[in-house]
Order: structure tokens, then sequence, then C-alpha cells
């Protein structure tokens, strides 16, 4: 199979685009250093949505 293969340098958030922006926006909630492992399901989904909804307002002229 010939398929293209793309990588980054660690720490050049430039090269990784949106991914970046989506961890920004995750450490709103969950603070770096901060465990994930009594997070919920329910918890994930919350924030989820909500990310989710704030991309969608910026994106959405009114």
């Amino acid at each position: 199979m010939n398929i293209p293969w793309f990588s980054t340098n660690p720490y050049s958030s430039w090269q990784k685009g949106s991914i970046e922006q989506k961890h920004k926006q995750i450490r709103k909630f969950i603070p770096k250093g901060k465990s994930f492992k009594n997070l919920t399901q329910d918890d994930c989904d919350l924030i989820a949505l909500v990310i989710n909804a704030e991309t969608y307002l910026q994106n959405t002229e009114i």
C-alpha cells in the first residue's frame, strides 16, 4: 500500500492545527496535572458538549 504518512515535531504546536485548540479547551475543565481517573462518562460528555457548542457558536454568524 502507498499511504501518505504525516508527523509533527514535539512541542511544535503550529504544526498540529486544531488539535492544540481542543487541548486548550479541555484544559479549561481539566487543568494540567489533574488526574482523569475520577471523571465519569457523564463528565466527559458534558465537557464535549460545552466545547462543541463553543466551537459552533464561534463559527456561526449572529
